[in-house]
């Protein structure tokens, strides 16, 4: 299950978030069913640029909403910050 698969990733130290295109209700309740957390941003929370902006996407657990522009700029933040990023998808925008 998804549920046990994000358990797993994290018992490797390894962080989980979301980055989806999808209405933030959705991704909200797609994260409460597999316990990824509810710390959730939206695209107007990525513009303007700034620290807190960056250090919000560090925190976060998920973003909704989301445009092709601003699934780049959120992997950027995370590199910027010093994480390793890797991710999947199921669409041509991923």
């Amino acid at each position: 299950s998804t549920e046990e698969t994000i358990k797993n990733i994290r018992a490797a130290l390894i962080n989980v978030k979301m980055v989806t295109g999808d209405h933030e209700n959705i991704a909200r309740n797609l994260a409460a069913d597999i316990h990824l957390g509810q710390n959730f941003l939206v695209h107007d929370d990525l513009w303007p640029a700034s620290a807190q902006r960056d250090e919000r996407v560090v925190q976060m657990d998920g973003i909704a909403q989301v445009t092709p522009k601003d699934k780049h700029e959120v992997v950027a933040i995370l590199q910027r910050h010093g994480h390793v990023v890797g991710m999947c998808g199921d669409g041509v925008n991923d």
